[in-house]
């Protein structure tokens, strides 16, 4: 009767350890969901509770043994404050691009980051592991066989359905060990990828600044640049050096599957290459360009090694995830870019920026002074919103995305310079009752692409350019972007194709 007791009492310690951690190191996660209904409301609380259940389990792990815990627990608490706090006031969150900058910002930077609120918070909660620590050691008996029942049973919990785990990666403390698993897998050497393609000629100017803006579901009839009955692109349409390609098509519908074929020489006839050849950057690598790749996304696992091909990487918004509801712009991304324009002022360079544009839930990507069309969605979950609320806040969005382009191209007017803007896919916005993307909807299939060049680079390549305006209205594939930003540079390569490349 003792030993059930016993067991009684360690359970009854175990949950109130993890109803207390999960409110506090859990709910910050939750705070900044858009609700407006019951159900949404429900729908939060029963993803809390699936966390609730994950951190009961991995307590009672380290519970198990008294030293286990004495040990364990402080660390646990350690990281659990700091990123509550963090989370609860600025909107940050552990993701694989935040512990890659905390292993490379310099000492200074981070001290920055310690102020005296933080301290006092995570003083606060280590003084109440201790009160824990003592409970364990003085009230709870070890039970030793939950140090290899608990994993059994966590591996098993996250195996009942796949949105359990996917409900658990993003929040403590699950978030700690699968970003630190993504972090460590992007870390493995870019060596595994082939560079097939070799440079054949390079006659690039001096001080040419080659800028790929990859868009996030921008599809091209939403843009009024296209003839969209909504003034969604008003800067754009007042640039005189830009010229449209409203045809393009793909078939890859997502971002994870896009990015590979768009960076790489895959095509139709051998799409594998997207998984096994380096990307055009190695090839400008080559031919002696500084490389920088600056993003405002995850560093998804499908595209990460084309970013480390770059001799620069740099994030906006390290912090941030798709889990997250707080404000998240592409104009935070124009500073950086100024800045690194300036430090290379005198090199060839190729940048790309990869943006959050119009991914869901659009209304944290729209500033204020963009919200040109109302009413906007209220609710994370798509189908909780109205079409015309939805149509709305993708439509700022396209505002907001006009606004940020015409930023970056206001610092390359008076330079050598040539911007590719290509959308990894579409979205759909009600076709066949489906909503966003990763379906076949055709809607998906026409990301907006367009080119503007500076003066510059006019005088220097007119042919270039005036071949393009001949063939705007053509229909490519996405797969023309690894030769005609090749093109557009002045660097032809072994496997060069002519027919894919938009400046022929």
């Amino acid at each position: 009767m003792r030993k059930y007791k016993n067991i009684l009492q360690h359970l009854i310690f175990v949950v109130i350890v993890s109803l207390v951690t999960t409110l506090v190191y859990v709910t910050p996660c939750f705070m900044d969901n858009p609700i407006d209904n019951a159900i949404t409301f429900l729908t939060i609380v029963a993803y809390w509770l699936v966390v609730f259940v994950a951190n009961t389990i991995i307590i009672g792990f380290m519970s198990s043994h008294k030293y286990v815990y004495a040990v364990l627990f402080p660390i646990y608490v350690l990281i659990g404050s700091t990123q509550a706090y963090f989370r609860l006031f600025s909107g940050a969150t552990i993701t694989p691009m935040i512990i890659d900058v905390a292993f490379h910002n310099d000492f200074q930077t981070s001290m920055e980051l310690i102020t005296m609120p933080l301290c006092l918070f995570v003083t606060f909660n280590m003084l109440l592991s201790l009160l824990s620590i003592w409970v364990r050691i003085k009230y709870i008996d070890s039970h030793i066989h939950m140090l290899w029942l608990c994993p059994i049973l966590l591996i098993g919990y996250f195996n009942i359905n796949g949105r359990i785990y996917g409900g658990c990666a993003e929040r403590y403390p699950i978030n700690v060990f699968h970003s630190m698993q993504l972090y460590l897998k992007s870390k493995k050497t870019i060596e595994e990828r082939v560079s097939i393609d070799k440079i054949q000629s390079a006659t690039p100017s001096d001080s040419l600044d080659v800028i790929l803006v990859l868009g996030e579901s921008l599809r091209s009839d939403h843009m009024a640049l296209n003839g969209y009955s909504r003034e969604t692109t008003p800067g754009l349409q007042r640039l005189s050096n830009i010229i449209s390609l409203p045809n393009i098509h793909t078939n890859y519908t997502y971002t994870n599957v896009s990015l590979p074929h768009i960076l790489t020489r895959a095509d139709s006839t051998d799409e594998d290459i997207a998984y096994r050849e380096r990307s055009f950057i190695d090839i400008f690598n080559q031919a002696g360009f500084h490389t920088t790749w600056i993003g405002n996304q995850d560093a998804g696992e499908t595209y990460v090694d084309f970013m480390k091909e770059a001799k620069e990487l740099l994030y906006v918004h390290p912090e941030k995830s798709v889990f997250v509801y707080d404000e998240w712009y592409d104009k935070d991304i124009v500073p950086l870019f100024s800045q690194t324009i300036k430090e290379l002022n005198e090199d060839n360079r190729l940048m790309v920026i990869h943006t959050i544009g119009n991914h869901w839930f659009y209304n944290i990507h729209v500033p204020d002074d963009c919200i040109k069309y109302r009413p906007i969605v209220r609710n994370r979950e798509v189908k909780q919103n109205t079409p015309e609320e939805v149509i709305n806040s993708y439509d700022n969005c396209v505002v907001a995305t006009d606004q940020f382009l015409c930023s970056l191209i206001d610092k390359l007017k008076e330079r050598k310079s040539i911007l590719i803007f290509l959308s990894d896919h579409g979205e759909c916005l009600g076709e066949n009752n489906e909503w966003l993307h990763a379906n076949e909807n055709q809607a998906i299939c026409n990301p907006a692409c367009f080119v503007w060049y500076s003066d510059k680079y006019y005088d220097k390549y007119r042919e270039r350019i005036d071949t393009l305006r001949e063939r705007c209205r053509n229909t490519y594939y996405t797969d023309f972007l690894y030769h005609s930003i090749l093109s557009a540079a002045g660097i032809r390569t072994q496997l060069y194709k002519s027919d894919m490349d938009i400046f022929e």
